[in-house]
């Protein structure tokens, strides 16, 4: 932001705690929060399943230019939906490893309009 302070980030944290996923309390406890927005997505489920989360989330990942997405729970529930997503994640599947040509536990940081079929 100091770099391009036109720059608007809005950070999207899971809405109540599931597995390793942050919440607002743990953006808090970071101290995320004082330096840009965060809201939650308004559920439980390990991915962004567009249909499911709240109206804000929703509208603010609609609205968005660039969408940096982490997990592989994201990239499962997202790839496919259109928007300009960049994901980032570990290939910790086979499935990921053979679509990826990658590695076992290899990054993965790929646009979802460049995905391999």
């Amino acid at each position: 932001q100091k770099t391009y302070p036109n720059l608007t980030i809005t950070v999207i944290v899971r809405g109540e705690p599931v597995l390793n996923d942050a919440t607002l309390e743990d953006a808090q406890m970071v101290g995320l929060h004082s330096m840009v927005p965060v809201i939650g997505n308004g559920t439980k489920v390990p991915g962004t399943a567009l249909d499911m989360i709240s109206k804000d989330a929703k509208s603010c990942i609609e609205a968005a230019d660039v969408i940096l997405s982490k997990g592989q729970g994201n990239f499962e529930s997202l790839h496919g939906c259109g928007l300009n997503i960049y994901y980032s994640f570990l290939c910790k599947c086979q499935w990921f490893v053979k679509r990826f040509q990658l590695k076992q536990f290899e990054g993965v940081f790929v646009n979802e309009a460049n995905l391999p079929i």
